[in-house]
This record gives C-alpha cells, structure tokens and sequence, in this order.
C-alpha cells in the first residue's frame, strides 16, 4: 500500500488531494503513518509501530487501523 502519488501533506498536517479537491487536517498518529505510507510500508508493518507506540488491544488496534485505511481508501489518499 502506498500513498498517493499526487497528495500533498505539509509539516502541520494538511493533505491535499488534488483529483478530488478535498484536503484534511489530520493528527500526528495520521501524518506518522502517512508518512510510512510514503514508503510504501505494508498494513503489518503500520500495525506494528503503532503496536510499540500505544498500549492497546490488539483488535482494537486493528479495527482502528482498518478504518483509518478504508477511509483513506474511499478518499483516494492511497493507491493499493
């Protein structure tokens, strides 16, 4: 998985996306991963670093990560 080619982020979290016009603020935990997104990291590679960062559930990690990428998914953030 990899992000889009053609959004933009800046260093305070606004993505744009030129074929739709839409842009996002998004938080730090969001540009973390888009920026590992950038280097086409894989959603275990995703799941992992936010495994060591943040105590939490392992299906609640999950979930929460599925439904970040669905929507960057729907939104055209990333290319498969």
């Amino acid at each position: 998985m990899k992000l889009n080619k053609d959004c933009v982020i800046n260093s305070d979290g606004f993505l744009f996306n030129p074929h739709s016009g839409e842009s996002f603020s998004v938080n730090s935990t969001a540009m973390d991963l888009l920026s590992m997104l950038k280097e086409e990291c894989t959603e275990q590679e995703l799941f992992e670093h936010l495994k060591d960062i943040y105590e939490v559930v392992d299906s609640t990690l999950k979930a929460d990560l599925d439904d970040f990428l669905f929507l960057l998914r729907i939104k055209g953030v990333v290319d498969e």
